[in-house]
């Protein structure tokens, strides 16, 4: 009785109405109270269950409805629908693993369930709420689906403008690559003055002096020619690499100048500032110095300027000491024909090695002039090999500069890409809502 007024809330916008009453005592003054009180219009919507209809016998239940038949009508003026049902006999009929017909017919389920299944579910009024509401739901969707398509070939397009700015930065890559077959001549000028400069070393080192001084010792003049070269060119190799590292900064900075107002326009987005996040360029141009200066060292190494400055020096050396020989054989008979007191033997003897002494200084100018000669010609030579040796790590190392230059944009991608990945829960949970949409269109 106390949940009467609760109940009554709810008359209004049911579909249907099921007043349960039990076996034993169907005649509760309450419920049948609040029959009563029902709107005529709900009373088309109401109808009468009799529980435990398994305690009476088929005469005592035939005896109960039709009292109840009567009761109902002379409360609301119509005859009421009555279900005599058994939950116990639909419990027995369905704790098994199959359903027991011959039970649960006897339960008086089935009809119950048939007259709700054609009331509810079958109501006219029902699908068309549904159907409009499920069209309202449906349109819903779409227009989420709709939005979500155009953020995704929007972050498309910004993903394309940016490939198309960091296309712009490989063609510049490329350029600066390919522009090394007019750094190449640089870099060979670059050579050859460094070999000027070393030849002026070697032929300081060769007069007649040095040289045949250099025959009572090891001699390491080439290998301190080609030392001397090596750190020379190496010096102004890095040099211009310092200078070219340079530009490629210029370079980046103004195609950056460039790229950023389409960025902020385009995407909406803020760039990182060059002179704040560019300093892995500098980073960059030092490895770039580094690779050449290490590159070059390595080259002229690979040259075998030594090797050939070796042989040559090493047969100047054989022939000056057959001249050294002589000479030192004629003062020794010289001073042996003194001291013998022989007298035109010792003028003799030292005649022949003052002839040979200057026969030495003569050959010494000689070889000196083409040794020098070769050592120019070989030089000039090997400048060209020298520079097409430098050609990959020079491309590499602008390669690797603009990989430095492109890690900027990366940023900007990033940024991108996590828009991307937003969408991607809302599109999951879209598809959810979809399918489950459709799974209820499919109950209507």
């Amino acid at each position: 009785s106390g949940n009467t007024e609760a109940i009554e809330k709810f008359l209004p916008i049911a579909d249907l109405l099921v007043f349960a009453f039990p076996g034993d005592n169907p005649w509760g003054a309450h419920t049948w109270q609040l029959v009563t009180r029902l709107p005529s219009a709900q009373l088309k919507n109401v109808i009468f269950v009799l529980q435990q209809a398994d305690l009476k016998s088929e005469d005592d239940l035939r005896v109960i409805v039709g009292h109840m038949e009567k009761l109902g009508e002379q409360k609301t003026g119509e005859t009421p629908r009555i279900f005599p049902i058994s939950a116990k006999l639909a419990w027995e009929a369905k704790k098994g693993e199959g359903i027991s017909e011959e039970i649960w017919q006897q339960s008086g389920f089935p009809p119950l369930e048939a007259f709700i299944e054609r009331k509810v579910s079958g109501n006219f009024d029902r699908h068309r709420v549904l159907r409009d509401i499920w069209d309202a739901t449906q349109s819903a969707l779409n227009r989420i689906e709709q939005g979500i398509q155009e953020r995704r070939i929007t972050l498309d397009s910004d993903e394309y403008f940016l490939k198309e700015i960091e296309t712009e930065v490989h063609v510049r890559r490329d350029s600066q690559a390919t522009a090394f077959s007019r750094k190449s001549s640089t870099l060979s000028d670059v050579f050859l003055e460094q070999g000027q400069d070393s030849l002026g070393a070697l032929n300081s080192q060769l007069s007649l002096v040095q040289s045949l001084y250099s025959l009572f010792r090891r001699e390491r003049l080439p290998t301190r020619i080609e030392k001397r070269l090596i750190e020379a060119v190496k010096n102004a190799v890095e040099s211009h690499a310092g200078k070219d590292g340079s530009e490629l900064v210029q370079n980046c900075r103004k195609h950056w100048e460039t790229a950023v107002p389409r960025i902020e326009e385009r995407l909406e987005q803020t760039p990182p500032d060059f002179n704040i996040d560019a300093d892995s360029l500098s980073s960059a141009r030092q490895r770039f110095i580094d690779r050449l200066g290490e590159a070059s060292k390595l080259s002229v190494a690979n040259l075998k300027i030594r090797g050939t400055l070796d042989r040559q020096m090493e047969e100047r050396r054989t022939v000056l000491r057959y001249y050294l020989t002589i000479i030192l054989s004629a003062i020794m008979a010289a001073g042996i024909f003194g001291g013998l007191g022989v007298s035109l033997a010792p003028w003799i003897s030292l005649g022949v090695a003052l002839f040979f002494l200057f026969g030495a200084a003569l050959y010494s100018q000689k070889s000196k002039e083409i040794l020098s000669a070769n050592f120019a010609e070989r030089i000039d030579d090997l400048r060209q090999p020298f520079a097409e040796s430098l050609a990959n790590d020079y491309k590499e190392g602008v390669r690797e500069f603009y990989v430095e230059y492109g890690g900027l944009f990366e940023i900007v991608r990033r940024r991108i890409a996590d828009q991307k990945l937003l969408l991607k829960p809302r599109l999951e949970r879209w598809n959810h809502l979809f399918l489950e949409l459709k799974a209820i269109e499919q109950e209507i």
